[in-house]
């Protein structure tokens, strides 16, 4: 188990918008090819058809909205914070230790896992700004690219964690037999964006939900 969810997930998460490159068929025609595997005549601000259901104003995601301001754990003492200042994690080093980010993904910026118990996380962060709200189905969506089509949104809540307005989105898939949750923390402004995520095995959710909170909720932005 321990080896499975510290090896596999996260390269599925890492947030990548859809570019283009243009190439010259055989007969001289200009075409532009996506890296979802698609091609058109035209270029990609012109060409709607292929493009993944978050970036259409159809979306479906249901997004809920909690009226509980969260904060930080008073054990939350030990913090770590970006290069660029967006950001800070507070946590409690009793419960959590940080390892190589590179083990979990290889754009992660920090990496936690549980002390004792089977739970990690990632803390990746890009210059690209993306609405916090087309974040989540993003990372759906790459996971679904990436084989895992069993992939769903469990829940989209808009929460006040520390005084700023956060996306908390659950998604459960499954590999080798084995259902995962993926917890985590969305949030974009003129810095970039920003995904914090924390996950384990869909039987341990329960046993480790206040723990995953309490870790996810020393999220404080700056």
């Amino acid at each position: 188990m321990r080896t499975i969810s510290i090896t596999i997930f996260f390269t599925f998460l890492t947030i990548h918008l859809i570019s283009q490159t243009v190439a010259i068929t055989e007969t001289g025609d200009t075409v532009f090819l996506y890296d979802n595997g698609t091609w058109s005549f035209e270029p990609f601000e012109d060409y709607d058809s292929e493009l993944p259901a978050y970036f259409k104003p159809e979306s479906a995601i249901r997004f809920d909205t909690s009226s509980i301001a969260y904060a930080k754990p008073a054990q939350a003492k030990k913090a770590i914070s970006d290069e660029n200042k967006m950001f800070s994690i507070h946590y409690d080093d009793k419960k959590w230790k940080r390892i190589p980010p590179a083990t979990l993904n290889p754009d992660a910026q920090f990496a936690f896992e549980g002390k004792g118990i089977d739970v990690w996380a990632v803390v990746i962060s890009e210059e690209t700004i993306i609405p916090k709200e087309n974040m989540l189905g993003i990372a759906l969506e790459n996971m679904i690219m990436n084989g895992l089509n069993d992939a769903e949104i469990l829940s989209a809540t808009f929460k006040d964690v520390n005084d700023s307005e956060i996306l908390h989105g659950k998604i459960k898939s499954s590999l080798q037999g084995i259902d995962f949750v993926f917890d985590s923390y969305y949030f974009s402004n003129d810095k970039g964006t920003l995904q914090f995520v924390v996950w384990t095995s869909a039987q341990l959710t329960d046993k480790y939900g206040q723990a995953t909170q309490d870790l996810l909720n020393g999220l404080v932005i700056h």
